[in-house]
């Protein structure tokens, strides 16, 4: 009786197939994307570029949103850094300072995140 006894399953292969069939997927969804936005853009002239402004319209707010929220968490970083290093936190100007800073810097996130994607005017 002949044993097997140094078996490799085809892991390249396997991984192969399946990035393929993901890419295909991938593949499919770009085509039919492109078909509904040139029947789109057919069937109403400056509809594209009423698009393709919202679209960089949500990417510069998505941009200024993570850029708050990065100062907003370095800031509250700051803080608690100060609350560990004060002698007396309840009357540290410099804690005060940078609450103060905290509080405007959560309005601003908050108006950037309620702020509406409108479209302008295009014929």
């Amino acid at each position: 009786m002949y044993l097997l006894s140094q078996v490799c399953l085809p892991g390249l292969h396997i991984t192969l197939g399946i990035f393929f069939r993901l890419f295909t997927l991938l593949e499919d969804a770009c085509h039919k994307l492109d078909i509904k936005m040139a029947a789109l853009t057919a069937s109403s002239p400056g509809a594209y570029a009423r698009y393709s402004e919202v679209v960089f319209r949500e990417r510069q707010l998505l941009d200024k949103k993570n850029d708050a929220e990065k100062q907003l968490t370095l800031m509250q970083q700051t803080l608690t850094y100060l609350a560990i290093n004060s002698t007396n936190p309840s009357t540290d100007p410099a804690i005060r300072c940078v609450s103060s800073t905290i509080a405007a810097h959560k309005r601003q996130l908050q108006s950037i995140v309620s702020t509406p994607l409108t479209l302008s005017k295009h014929n």
